[in-house]
């Protein structure tokens, strides 16, 4: 198990769908660009990779809206996924399995058929997959 932040955290690029899908931003990590919008950088997409970095929600205060995305840890993406989804024709039950190199995040119906499935070596990364899923297939709503 990695002790650094950024394998605890959804990764930046799955930050940014959740916003962009409307997933309210209130975690207590987020992404946030080093660049200062300021300084002739006028659009997101030209800073550099490296140029973001995670930091808490006090940190992520200090720039522009626009230039900062939750970083949600697996806790909270937990607490963001149903337990249970029905699609009318069948009832999906949720199921997050640690395997040895990876974790499995799927939704399983009890007669074998499954909705989706993600892998991935992150935690919060295949939890937020499969939130996204859910999202834009319309398979779940946000909370007010």
């Amino acid at each position: 198990m990695s002790l650094d932040l950024s394998s605890q955290v959804c990764n930046l690029e799955l930050s940014r769908k959740l916003k962009y899908l409307g997933v309210k931003q209130d975690s207590y990590f987020c992404w946030y660009a080093f660049e200062n919008p300021l300084s002739g950088i006028l659009k997101e997409e030209d800073v550099n990779q490296d140029r973001w970095g995670i930091g808490t929600s006090r940190d992520c205060s200090k720039g522009g809206a626009d230039w900062t995305y939750s970083a949600f840890t697996v806790g909270e993406l937990g607490d963001m996924l149903p337990y249970n989804i029905d699609t009318r024709n069948t009832f999906f039950h949720l199921r997050i399995e640690k395997m040895p190199a990876y974790f499995r995040v799927t939704y399983f119906a009890d007669e074998g058929g499954l909705l989706n499935t993600f892998i991935d070596s992150i935690e919060s990364d295949a939890r937020a997959k499969m939130l996204v899923f859910l999202l834009e297939n319309k398979l779940m709503s946000l909370p007010e």
